[in-house]
Parts: structure tokens; sequence; C-alpha cells
């Protein structure tokens, strides 16, 4: 049996999950910060660093609504934009394990609001950030380890933990106008 509130809270999600989609898709690659001051085997980067703002829609979503839902809804997109907007990461299983433990690390953390977000996206961004070295290790050939740390996936890790914070707050935002409880 599906509660009363259920079903919208279920429209209203996935809603909020296509728009981020759409976003991910095709402004999310324009906001790339391209890290001009450091060179990978003495050439300047040519990639540039792009947040991932799919990745902190599912980190705010599973602290503020539930992990069952999210979880869910991480692996659908997390494929989407796997085939869809960049070179295959393995972000449908990213966005499963951050699901699972955002909304459990959220209780465990003192911060409210995009505090605790943040708190618990910087666990859990390691994840990603190994996978990107591991990725980038094997496709970037003659780059040092230590260029690929530095000159690619710290600047990322960090775009991500602030792209969760402005996550949160403008799903808190969204969550208020539409009049959907919070989990916490």
């Amino acid at each position: 049996m599906i509660r009363q509130g259920g079903k919208r809270e279920l429209i209203f999600f996935v809603s909020v999950f296509v728009v981020f989609y759409l976003l991910t898709a095709s402004v999310v690659p324009h906001f790339g910060v391209k890290p001009e001051f450091l060179s990978f085997g003495g050439r300047i980067a040519e990639n540039t660093v792009k947040p991932d703002i799919m990745m902190a829609l599912v980190i705010c979503s599973a602290i503020l609504s539930g992990r069952r839902r999210t979880v869910i809804l991480g692996i659908v997109f997390g494929f989407l934009v796997d085939v869809t907007c960049n070179v295959p990461v393995l972000s449908p299983l990213c966005y499963c394990l951050c699901g699972l433990y955002a909304g459990k690390l959220s209780y465990t953390f003192s911060g409210k609001g995009a505090v605790n977000a943040v708190l618990v996206s910087v666990p859990l961004l390691l994840i990603k950030a190994a996978i990107s070295i591991f990725y980038l290790l094997g496709t970037w050939h003659n780059i040092s380890f230590a260029d690929i740390l530095i000159g690619a996936v710290l600047p990322e890790y960090i775009y991500n933990i602030i792209a969760v914070a402005a996550v949160y707050g403008i799903l808190s935002i969204l969550m208020k106008i539409f009049r959907i409880e919070k989990s916490i």
C-alpha cells in the first residue's frame, strides 16, 4: 500500500532527477573548469573538470528523503549518464553506493542543512575519486599519478563538494515549495 504522499513524492523526485539529468547532458559541460595552471607531461591540460550534479542530487535526496527511492533513481539515471553524457565511469555503482550510505551517514554527523550534506559527501565522493583515478591511469598514458591526482581528480573532488552544498539548497527550497516532507 502506497501512503497518501508517496505518489506525489515519487513524481516530485522523478521530475527533479529528469531535470538534473537534462542539465547534466546540456548545461553542465559548459561549467567545466580548465586547470590551465597545471601541465600533464609537459603540455597544458586539454580536459576540463566538471561537477557531477547527479551525484550531488543522489547524496542530497538520500539525506532529505530516504534511501530506497534514491538508490533506484540513482541506478537508473547513473546508467543514463554513463550511456549518454560522458565516458562510462561506473556512475550507477557510484550513485547506488552513495545513495545507500548518504541517508545512513547523515544521522552520524552533527551538522545541519548544507553543512551536514557536505560532511556526508566528503567520504562518499572519495568513491568517485577512486574510480576516476583508476580510469584516468588506464586511459591517460605517459601522465604521472601525481599529475592526474592534482590536475584532475582533486579539483573535481572540490568542485563536487561545492555542488553538493548548492544542490542541497536547491532541493530544500523545491521540497518546501512543493510541500514534500524531509526525513530529517
